[in-house]
């Protein structure tokens, strides 16, 4: 697969970090399998640290919560590329998309406009939306957010094959989720997964 740039997509590449994730998963015994243990106790840690005080200041937490996922990825993507917080997306034609959570950009990103908080959509490799605790609520809203960035950045596809090999990808993290109970009625199910 290669993108409107030339090279390979980060939809690719993040597609083969989940099927290297999912071997190492049935192969416990390896360094690799252990570094990403490593990494999913920090963000467990993370979440547990961020929930102390998501009561008080639930801004904060959200805030602290996008910052982790950003750190994350600028551990374990390659150091070119620029992982921003907070920022929104503005396409060819001069329209911002709504906020969005954590930015990767293109390594030749230029240098001068990566804290302007409005990125240049021909830059944006990927976006993500962050949850400290996923609701149901939160899936609807990300859905309805990824149409309307979608329809602002891309010219309308031909075809199904061309539909789904978007240059930017989009998507939602999160360090848990809520699950409600029929006994439990909102009860907050804990696992962070990597």
């Amino acid at each position: 697969m290669v993108d409107a740039y030339g090279d390979r997509g980060i939809g690719e590449k993040i597609f083969k970090s989940v099927v290297v994730y999912y071997y190492l998963y049935h192969m416990p015994n390896n360094d690799l399998n252990d570094f990403m243990q490593s990494a999913t106790r920090q963000m467990e840690d993370d979440y547990n640290r961020i929930q102390k005080r998501a009561l008080e200041d639930p801004g904060t937490a959200g805030d602290q919560g996008e910052e982790n996922w950003a750190e994350l990825l600028r551990m374990w993507l390659p150091h070119t590329f620029h992982v921003v917080t907070k920022g929104r997306i503005l396409s060819e034609k001069g329209i911002a998309s709504p906020q969005v959570d954590v930015i990767v950009l293109q390594p030749e990103y230029p240098k001068q406009l990566l804290n302007n908080k409005l990125y240049l959509a021909a830059g944006v490799l990927a976006a993500f939306e962050c949850k400290v605790t996923l609701k149901a609520k939160h899936i609807k809203e990300f859905i309805n957010n990824s149409i309307e960035v979608k329809r602002h950045l891309e010219e309308p596809k031909v075809n199904t094959y061309n539909e789904i090999q978007s240059p930017l990808l989009y998507g939602l993290l999160a360090h848990s989720h809520a699950r409600l109970l029929s006994s439990r009625k909102g009860q907050v199910r804990s696992g962070f997964y990597l």
